[in-house]
């Protein structure tokens, strides 16, 4: 994926989808993005993403950098709560 993407290091999480009105939506991150550091954390995977992410308080800010193309960009996140699955459901 990484070489078809152009990138020059393999690693990172591919986003394969952003939640309209989430926090990675408002912040600017789309479908295709690679995330490859989380506040200066190199991320390797999409299971590293993950851990770096769910050790953050709710409301508290990262700085995620990313590649889209061949451009890398960096983004601060304000992390929220996952919605409750009984609530989505209604």
């Amino acid at each position: 994926i990484a070489n078809a993407m152009g990138l020059e290091k393999v690693g990172g999480a591919l986003v394969a989808r952003v939640e309209p009105g989430s926090p990675a939506a408002k912040a600017g991150l789309k479908q295709g993005d690679v995330i490859t550091s989380v506040d200066g954390q190199s991320v390797r995977n999409a299971a590293d993403l993950r851990n770096h992410v769910g050790l953050v308080r709710v409301g508290q800010k990262v700085e995620i950098s990313y590649h889209r193309g061949k451009s890398e960009d960096k983004v601060t996140v304000q992390v929220a709560a996952l919605p409750d699955k009984s609530e989505a459901s209604r």
